[in-house]
């Protein structure tokens, strides 16, 4: 059985706008895009109601999965049209990762943006900038589960307790009021005080410390 009705597919659309304004805070905010009028809203929106009249219940994927990972790929194909080089920095943060986890295992704690450029010969701006995508793409594993496997792999709620608590303060602060009080990067710079290309670096380098394990 399939979800054939057009009125059906746009009522669970519907059902979903909260979820689709909670994963866009997170693209918007890392990759330095706005949706003032919404047009990634309505394009998931489209996108999502025409995707779901290939569901099919009886291949083992729940409906809410397979609404949040289309969700996922309907924001991924909107930011792609407004950041023309979105692929080239994804090819890019493989590259990061590999060197984030080698430098965190010889030094004993995560490198700081300078040590990344260094070790990548990169210009800072430009490490800024792949860390951000680095995260989506370690947050999105074609699954849709954003929300909850943002923190992975961490599996339990006490092992994603240590792992924040071996952040420093400041990532700390920043991890928890944009996941768990859900303020957006300008609230938290507002808050802290701080530039908010800071407050993101901040954040992209806490994220990942978990998301990569190390």
């Amino acid at each position: 059985m399939r979800l054939l009705r057009p009125e059906e597919r746009e009522k669970i659309a519907g059902m979903y706008l909260s979820t689709i304004r909670f994963y866009l805070l997170r693209f918007e905010g890392l990759l330095g895009v706005e949706d003032g009028e919404g047009v990634l809203v309505k394009r998931c929106v489209e996108e999502l109601v025409t995707g779901l009249s290939s569901y099919d219940p009886d291949a083992g994927e729940s409906l809410d999965r397979f609404v949040r990972r289309k969700i996922v790929e309907g924001i991924v194909s909107g930011v792609r049209r407004l950041i023309p080089d979105l692929d080239s920095s994804l090819a890019l943060s493989r590259d990061l990762i590999r060197a984030f986890g080698s430098l965190t295992e010889r030094q004993g704690r995560p490198p700081t943006v300078k040590e990344l450029a260094e070790a990548l010969c990169w210009d800072e701006e430009g490490v800024k900038k792949v860390m951000r995508v680095a995260v989506l793409s370690l947050s999105t594993d074609g699954t849709g589960e954003f929300s909850t496997n943002i923190f992975a792999p961490a599996r339990t709620r006490e092992e994603l307790a240590r792992k924040i608590e071996s952040l420093d303060a400041d990532s700390r602060l920043v991890v928890a009021l944009h996941h768990f009080e859900e303020f957006s990067f300008q609230e938290i710079a507002s808050i802290l005080n701080r530039e908010e290309d800071e407050v993101v670096t901040l954040y992209s380098r806490a994220m990942l410390t978990l998301l990569t394990g190390s």
